[in-house]
């Protein structure tokens, strides 16, 4: 049986985006901790294994037998690594539209937050000229306040709902009872959100949102009545300056609730799902208990039963 080895840098500020990637996936059988690694995977199927490292050099190591692991790994990376650039401006569909984006999916500690935006043709030009784009290629404070300036611009045309960890535990835990996941979840807020704009915005005829598509078509448009909204989902959409603006402001809102948390908690809480994550959530619990995971942290992350260890 043959074997794939594959080796891909990943910049700083892509490493969240891909770690909360690779998570996703319904075939990670096993998480490990190695030396000089932010985290190692374990996927199988029936082909074999896939062994996925990354390094804290950037270097994401690939190797194993399941080739058809390794070929939906590499496809998945790549619309994440691969520069982009800024949005376009060619635009991926005519004005007047909204965008859709979520924030907080690959993060143990903070809300999972869901942004609708809607732009005008006039707006674009302000909006490419203030630099917006994918939010994941921005820093923290300057995600921050491009929000507060895009919050000024669009008065009245953004949505956002902010699910955190009490209730995003709770509704999961209804969801996989039912046999449903995470991408059922966000299938259910961004209707929500997408629904809520649609009633506030004045369109002659029903609104077009672009959303940046994150599982199967059919999840999202089952949640949302054709007459309502047009809804079209593409990969990397934040090239789009609708769901660019929806992205940042996603993420803006994701950083002020887990601020507010560390806030409550009395400590900082850090992004993403890595040591310094597994390392504070275990001295909450030595503080707390473990019940308190539960009210800070979502719960199905596998770096939550490392928290639990004594």
């Amino acid at each position: 049986m043959g074997r794939v080895e594959d080796n891909i840098m990943i910049p700083d500020e892509r490493r969240q985006a891909v770690r909360a990637a690779l998570e996703e996936l319904a075939d990670r059988v096993e998480s490990r901790d190695e030396p000089h690694c932010e985290y190692a995977y374990v996927f199988a199927s029936d082909s074999g294994r896939l062994i996925v490292r990354q390094y804290e050099n950037g270097r994401l190591h690939m190797q194993g037998s399941a080739k058809d692991l390794h070929r939906e790994v590499v496809e998945r990376l790549k619309e994440l690594v691969e520069d982009a650039g800024e949005v376009s401006h060619s635009r991926l569909h005519a004005f007047p539209h909204g965008g859709s984006d979520e924030a907080g999916k690959g993060d143990v500690f903070g809300p999972l937050v869901v942004t609708v935006v809607y732009i005008a043709d006039e707006d674009v030009r302000r909006l490419r000229e203030a630099h917006v784009m994918d939010s994941k290629r921005l820093s923290d404070r300057r995600c921050q306040n491009l929000a507060a300036n895009l919050k000024s611009w669009l008065p009245g045309r953004w949505v956002t709902s902010a699910i955190f960890p009490v209730q995003y535990n709770a509704m999961y835990s209804r969801l996989k009872r039912r046999g449903r996941n995470l991408n059922h979840l966000l299938a259910r807020l961004h209707a929500d959100c997408i629904v809520n704009l649609a009633d506030r915005v004045n369109c002659e005829s029903r609104p077009t949102v672009v959303v940046d598509k994150f599982a199967s078509e059919n999840l999202l448009l089952k949640e949302i009545s054709d007459e309502q909204v047009e809804v079209i989902q593409l990969e990397r959409a934040e090239r789009d300056p609708a769901v660019a603006a929806a992205s940042i402001l996603a993420r803006a809102e994701f950083l002020r609730g887990l601020c507010w948390m560390g806030k409550m908690l009395g400590c900082e809480l850090p992004k993403g799902a890595g040591q310094n994550t597994i390392q504070v959530g275990r001295r909450l619990v030595e503080c707390w208990g473990h019940r308190l995971l539960e009210l800070v942290a979502k719960m199905h992350f596998s770096t939550v039963q490392d928290m639990r260890q004594d």
